[in-house]
Formats: structure tokens, sequence, C-alpha cells
């Protein structure tokens, strides 16, 4: 960078922040603190109109989780310009107790579990399939074969993938199906709600 900056005539300045990150994420303990755990719910870069229209439909949603989830007051999320403003940058998040979601916890609570799950698995899943968002945190806690055929029906390209290149599934099982197997396991996690939505967008 150095050499560019100078074979170029450069001045090296303060970057000015113009993103929301520096109010509400730039001490990154602090991220933690306000109840013990959060997590990027959706996050991806597509137009300024996508990125504003899912962050205000997954605020007004998050309303009917808080609690358990911390309310934020219909905060739309984090929005970053990004090329030069002909894109945005979308990442939402939602703060959780995370002795309540822990079973080993004295303070272990099965509904608040529940409910979280619901947010993370089924409620921010169907906000993307309703506004089309491509949430790039997917499988992190999105079942990849119950979001698949409202993208492109992906699912089948990552079975391929791992076919090909893992067919005795030794690396990292289930990976990449961990979510899809906490699906399973736990049904009450998936709501009719996101089947529905994502039943509707696969259909266009």
């Amino acid at each position: 960078m150095d050499i560019i900056v100078d074979e170029l005539g450069g001045v090296l300045r303060r970057t000015r922040q113009t993103d929301q990150s520096l109010l509400k994420f730039a001490d990154s303990a602090g991220m933690w603190m306000m109840t013990g755990g959060y997590m990027s719910n959706t996050a991806g870069i597509d137009s300024q109109r996508l990125c504003i229209k899912t962050g205000e439909e997954l605020g007004k949603k998050l309303l009917e989780y808080s609690p358990p989830l911390m309310l934020e007051h219909n905060d739309p999320g984090w929005f970053q310009s990004s090329d030069f403003g002909h894109q945005y940058y979308l990442e939402f998040l939602a703060y959780q107790d995370v002795d309540k979601m822990d079973p080993e916890s004295p303070r272990y609570n099965k509904d608040d579990q529940t409910k979280v799950y619901q947010w993370y698995m089924s409620t921010v899943p169907a906000v993307d399939a309703k506004t089309g968002f491509y949430n790039f945190f997917d499988a992190q806690h999105i079942a990849v074969k119950l979001k698949g055929p409202a993208w492109h029906n992906y699912h089948i390209w990552c079975e391929k993938f791992k076919q090909e290149f893992d067919p005795k599934g030794v690396s990292n099982p289930p990976q990449p199906f961990d979510i899809d197997e906490i699906a399973n396991r736990h049904p009450e996690f998936i709501t009719q709600e996101v089947r529905e939505a994502i039943d509707r967008a696969a259909k266009h």
C-alpha cells in the first residue's frame, strides 16, 4: 500500500467513518455485554432499496420476539455503502441471554430457547424469502435443504459437491447440513410461516 501511495503522490489521511458500525459495534467487547451473546441473522450486499426493505421488515418482526431477544426498538440493522453508493451492505443482529439457551444452565428456559431458535431458523429466512434478499449466513443458522428451493436449488449443488469430494462423509459430519440436522431433531424450530414463504418464493 505504501508503495502505491508514494508512487502516485498520495497523502495518508484518517478514514472517514461512513457506516453505522462505528455507532453500534465499534467496541467488539460491547457487542456481548448487553445480554451475554449475539448472532448475525442476515447479511449481504444488494441494492439500497432491498437492504432497507429487508432491514425494516426484520426490525418489525423482531418486536414479536422481544423478549426473549433484546428489544431493538425497530432498528433496521447495520447499513454500509459499497461500490461508491451503487450497492449497500446490510447486517442484522439479535441478542440473547445465553444462559437461558443452555440446557445445563440453572437459568435454562425451554420456551425462550424455542422462540429464539424460531427467530433464527424460521422468521429470518421467511423475511429473506419474502424480500428476495440473499443472506450469505445461510448455513450458519438456516437449514440449507429448507431454504435451497427458493434460491436456485443451491442445496442440490451442496449435495453434489459433498458427494464429489467427501462421498463417505468423513469431513466434519454432518456439514454442510448440520443446521438441517438440528431442524430434524427439533421440528418445533421450523414454523409453517417459513415453509409457506419459501414455497411462494420457489414458485416465482
